[in-house]
Formats: C-alpha cells, structure tokens, sequence
C-alpha cells in the first residue's frame, strides 16, 4: 500500500508570507490602525446600531448609531492584537446576538473531544453553506467553547467591496476566496495560491473554516462543489494521488442547520430572479440581508463536526464529493419547521404524500406543526415566492430520503 505524504507546508526561513498579502487575514501589527479607520467610519455605526440596537435605531437611527459609537469605542479600548479584538466580538457582538436570536445552539463533536481536549492539528472545517455571517459564527462558538483557537475563515471576494466590512472580516481571521477575477488564468493562479494558505495555515494547526460550495445553499440543497476539492488539490500537483493531497488537511465535515431561517424571503425571490445579480454583499440591500440574518430569529440551531476522514490510497474526485455529500446530508439535524413545509407541498400536490409519511417514518419528528411559519409564510406572499420558501424548508428532508434510495440502490448492486 502507498505510503501517505504530507504535503501540508511548514514554516522555513525561506517562506515567504508576503505571497499572501492580498488575501491573508490582518495580523496584529495591522490591528489597532485597522481599529482606528473602523472608528473613524459613520456607515460601519449606523449599520452596526441596526443589529445591536435596533429599538432605538428604528426610533432614532442618529440615536442609534450615537449609542453604537459609543459601545464599541467602550469595548475596543483594550484590544492590543487581533486575539483581543476577535474576544470582544465573540464574548459582546455574536454570543450576545446568538443568545438573543435563538433558543438554544446544540454543538455534536462525533469524536467527542470534552471541552477539556484541544484540537491537537490544524483542521479543514468543510461545512455547509446557509448564512453569510452566522455560520462561520456558531462554528467557532463551538471551537472556542472547548478551549481551541477561533478558526480562520474563508469569505468570497464579492462581499469586500465595502470597506468596512472587508476590515471587520479581515480583522476576524477572514481570508480572501477570490471569486470575482475575469480571466481564466487569473482564476487560476488566485485558486492555486488559496490551496497553497490553506495548507500552510493547517500546517501550522490552524483551524480553517470553508464553504463546501461557493455561495450559500439558497435551496437548503447541501451538494459539494467540484471547484471547491479541486482548489484543495492544486497546492499539491497533477500527480500527485486525491489520498496525499487531502489527508494532510484533516478534513472535518460540519453540518449546521437552523430551525427557522430568517432570509428564507429573500433567498427565494433571489432564486426566483434566476440569481441575476451577480455579486452579493456589495449593496445596501445585501447588507441589509447579512444585517437580517445575525438579527433575525433562528429558533433552534444545531452543529454537528464530524470525525477527520482519512482518505484510501485509490480514492477518486468522485468518491470525495460523494463521502463529503453524504455525510453532511445524513449529519443534518431536522427540526419541525422542515416537515411543516413538506406537508404544505403535499397539500398543494407539489410532492408524493408517500415521501412524507416516510420521512415521518425513519425521522420520527415530534410534530409536523409550526405556529410560526403558520404566520410569517402565507400564500400572501406571492404563490411563487410562497412554493420556493416551502421548498427551501422541505428540500432537507428530500435530500435525506435521495441519499437514503442511493445508498440502498448502491446495496443492491453489490
């Protein structure tokens, strides 16, 4: 049997970290002069006083960002470094918001490391893809709650456009996924470069937080992106073999899903208009949705990190996207907001009554009730925009019983 390398990088003295400049997150030198010109900036408060005041703000939005000024000047004055500054974010900005926007976060580490058991290696954290913010947000919640450093995060080049936010981004541990280059060849040199940070941060026992997809999965549709392993590949060659490329990368699959998604309006009329704009997060109306989706009600959320798969010798692109698919889907946790809206298909005779009462059957959920999608998501909507939110809710538990049939399908031919 071949022998697996590890083609993970390791600091040398010849290494150069200025080949990431244009991508890498800020590091400490970079912090307090970053801090200061976010200090100095009237949008970045105004914005901010919509998600952490927003009583006042819709009152009085000059009240509101005055409030919020002066907040974050109170909270920042002690951060000396880029730690410092992500402990004032996470402790004050998203465990407060998390604890105001949902009922609870359950976090499932399938290796079961106590709280007590850090991380010993860097890890490639491949999750699925709902909300800009939140996601990367409860993930490193979970990291942080067992002891271990918060995770550098992967963020797509089209949400930097304002300034403000590639700041707050890059001063979180966000690195750049460039997305939005023209030619070919641009692209792939910028994704080559990517697979060459991802592995040197892992070589260095970094925690790295990436979307199995580029872009959220606006149809709750959880499928890995081909482009995605691809680019993980590139930093080690043609030749080389799937196994030695990824193994080195410690890739961890997580699962997160959200009990009641409060962008699930907006991503529908975004897949009803056929994604026509091309770029997300670069204005006001996309803001507002980032804004919408830290502040909106999530009711329960659930991470599930899965064990660090080890990669056969022979394994092919193919049976990597399968394995990673596969255990996402099956990962995902249901909640009875999914089966509300199944239901609601089957009334409208848009799916099988037989697929719901199998789900019903191998999932067991306690109630196919929802009081509160009852309210928000009525055919007042619009009968399409209604149907597409129905399908985002239900298009989990289809993608489970798909996998299921494929799975039993893959039996039989044995």
């Amino acid at each position: 049997m071949e022998q697996v390398k590890n083609t993970s990088i390791v600091m040398d003295e010849k290494f150069d970290l200025d080949e990431f400049s244009d991508i890498r997150p800020y590091n400490d030198e970079e912090c307090l002069p970053v801090v200061k010109r976010l200090l100095d900036n009237n949008q970045l408060f105004f914005r901010l006083a919509k998600i952490a005041f927003p009583r006042i703000t819709r009152i009085s939005p000059t009240w509101g960002a005055l409030i919020s000024r002066w907040t974050i000047v109170n909270r920042l004055r002690n951060v000396k470094d880029i730690k410092s500054f992500q402990l004032v974010m996470m402790n004050w900005f998203f465990f407060r918001m998390l604890a105001k926007t949902t009922d609870g976060i359950n976090h499932q580490w399938l290796d079961n490391p106590t709280p007590e058991d850090k991380l010993k290696q860097g890890n490639l954290l491949l999750s699925n893809h709902r909300d800009i913010a939140v996601d990367p947000a409860v993930v490193a919640h979970s990291l942080f709650m067992r002891n271990n450093p918060l995770p550098l995060v992967g963020i797509g080049d089209n949400l930097l456009s304002n300034p403000y936010v590639a700041d707050v981004m890059k001063l979180n541990r966000g690195f750049i996924v460039q997305r939005t280059l023209e030619s070919a060849k641009q692209m792939f040199f910028a994704m080559q470069k990517l697979s060459k940070f991802i592995h040197y941060s892992i070589g260095q026992k970094e925690n790295v937080w990436l979307a199995q997809r580029e872009g959220r999965a606006k149809d709750s549709r959880d499928r890995t992106s081909r482009a995605v392993i691809k680019m993980l590949k590139l930093h080690s060659g043609k030749e080389e073999s799937w196994a030695n490329a990824l193994n080195p990368l410690n890739i961890r699959t997580v699962a997160i899903s959200y009990q009641y998604d409060p962008c699930v309006i907006y991503k529908a009329k975004t897949l009803l208009e056929g994604n026509k704009k091309k770029k997300v997060g670069t204005d006001a109306a996309d803001l507002d949705e980032l804004v919408q989706g830290i502040t909106g009600k999530k009711g329960m959320v659930n991470v599930v990190v899965a064990k660090s798969i080890v990669w056969q010798d022979d394994v092919t692109l193919d049976e990597v996207i399968v394995k990673l698919d596969a255990e996402i889907i099956s990962n995902y946790k249901l909640y009875n907001s999914h089966f509300y809206c199944l239901k609601k298909l089957v009334d409208l005779g848009l799916e099988d009554e037989d697929k719901l009462t199998l789900a019903q059957k191998v999932f067991k959920p306690e109630t196919t009730e929802c009081k509160i999608l009852e309210k928000s998501l009525t055919e007042k909507l619009g009968k399409e925009v209604y149907v597409t939110c129905l399908y985002i809710y239900a298009n989990p538990i289809l993608e489970k019983l798909s996998l299921i049939q494929d799975q039993e399908n893959e039996r039989r031919a044995k």
